[in-house]
């Protein structure tokens, strides 16, 4: 598929009809603590924790699957012992949640696309490109392994629906405990060839790591643990 979809996200779920159990292995070198400020969404937040590059094992399923995964699927970042290439895809996209609109990022498509929908997105949720959960059609199940570049454990999201990857940080919590100042209004998993509704007090084990979320917020927002230093 060497065309760009640009797509309302009702349509691009409502389209979307294959069994999801794709699941993430994460392995991370240490986490770095963040003490410059960053203002966002109405709130400041005063340090975050990164990693800045990690190892994902992902098992993905025949057809779609929702999975936390890097910004670019390039075969240089293809790890050994992965039973998949990146041949077995047939196509992975990202949402922008501002504006709405996805981004093929694999096949890596030319540069007058890429151009014509950076054109569109608003500057500050270019950098959730790197974090937000992918849509991945696979030819084939099976391991897939490779080396991505870094998630958070801050999650900025707009009013609206939004796509995020449950990374380690959220492990042990629940989205309630985990919500900063957003007004969570729903959130949905994708399982079994259906959207579940995803409990918000539902705390968070490692077999979640590595799923995608689709949550809608009543506003922009943050999501994020509220304590001393940050509120």
């Amino acid at each position: 598929m060497k065309k760009t979809i640009i797509t309302s996200f009702f349509v691009f779920l409502l389209s979307v009809s294959i069994v999801f159990a794709a699941w993430v292995e994460f392995d991370s070198a240490e986490y770095t603590e963040q003490k410059q400020p960053v203002s966002m969404h109405g709130v400041t937040i005063d340090e975050y924790q990164s990693y800045m590059d990690y190892k994902a094992t992902i098992h993905l399923d025949k057809g779609w699957n929702l999975i936390a995964g890097g910004s670019e699927f390039l075969d240089e970042y293809l790890m050994p012992g992965s039973e998949l290439s990146l041949d077995d895809l047939t196509v992975v996209y990202a949402f922008f949640p501002a504006s709405k609109q996805y981004l093929q990022i694999y096949p890596e498509p030319s540069h007058d696309v890429i151009d014509a929908i950076a054109v569109k997105i608003k500057p500050e949720e270019k950098e959730e490109l790197k974090t937000v959960a992918k849509w991945v059609y696979a030819k084939n199940a099976g391991i897939l392994k490779m080396d991505f570049y870094i998630y958070y454990d801050v999650f900025a999201l707009w009013k609206g629906w939004n796509l995020i990857a449950i990374n380690p940080f959220l492990e042990g919590k629940t989205l309630n405990g985990f919500k900063g100042n957003c007004n969570i209004v729903k959130a949905y998993e994708f399982k079994d060839n259906n959207w579940v509704v995803w409990n918000l007090d539902k705390r968070i084990n490692k077999q979640d790591l590595g799923k995608g979320i689709a949550i809608k917020s009543s506003n922009d927002c943050v999501l994020y643990e509220q304590n001393e230093n940050n509120s």
